[in-house]
């Protein structure tokens, strides 16, 4: 049998033994609806229509929001199960949410999300940032810093709603920042709403460094970005 498997020819080229037995026996096809090979990953974890390569080809979110979309039913109906393990499936969904492009996903995410956490565990985390001196009391905030953290919610749920428009090359955020183009600072002083700064319009990736030198620089006007909008 395994000298049949190693004497079959394919019209493409195969890694090794194993993934010809796979292929043989799972009788997959090779090229993805897209046209595009599939890897040997994207077989093995069932991605029926992907080619395991994302960022050139999206065939594959066709099959993983499917499995996306199971275990948050899994969530959302078996107490046990998200007992269990709730805090490593959020993680996965987590990575995944900034680059599904299935909206209902997202809609299903966020309603499932708050669930997977108890008030008492979102204060112990308020709390640790803020001894930690990453947010600030809201008690002590002052009227920009509760403008600044109101556009920060929204900032950040605009890159997850828009991360393909925002960041095309998935730049990893750390060496890169997201910047606001019209600045937090000139929002703040010129009366601008959080909506308008946070605007996924309003955002790009820019090195640390040169946000850094950016500061509360405005590399667009108001009516620019309003524009944009429009």
């Amino acid at each position: 049998m395994l000298a049949w498997i190693e004497s079959y020819e394919f019209d493409f080229e195969t890694i090794n033994l194993t993934e010809k037995v796979y292929l043989v026996v799972a009788e997959f096809d090779p090229i993805c609806e897209n046209g595009n090979k599939r890897s040997f990953k994207s077989w093995s974890d069932g991605y029926v229509l992907g080619c395991g390569r994302p960022k050139q080809c999206e065939c594959v979110f066709k099959a993983v929001n499917e499995a996306h979309h199971r275990k948050i039913d899994k969530l959302k109906n078996d107490l046990e199960y998200r007992t269990g393990i709730g805090k490593k499936i959020t993680k996965k969904l987590n990575a995944f949410y900034e680059r599904t492009s299935d909206e209902d996903l997202r809609i299903r995410y966020d309603s499932i999300k708050a669930s997977l956490q108890s008030q008492a565990v979102k204060d112990k985390r308020a709390k640790t940032k803020i001894e930690r001196g990453q947010q600030i009391d809201p008690a002590e905030r002052t009227e920009r810093d509760e403008y600044y953290h109101q556009v920060g919610i929204i900032t950040e749920q605009n890159f997850r709603d828009h991360f393909y428009e925002i960041n095309p090359e998935g730049l990893s955020r750390g060496e890169y920042h997201l910047d606001h183009i019209y600045s937090k600072i000139a929002g703040y002083r010129n009366g601008i709403s959080p909506e308008v700064i946070g605007h996924w319009k309003n955002l790009r990736m820019m090195t640390e460094l040169d946000n850094k030198i950016k500061a509360g620089r405005c590399d667009q006007t108001i009516e620019e970005l309003m524009e944009a909008i429009k």
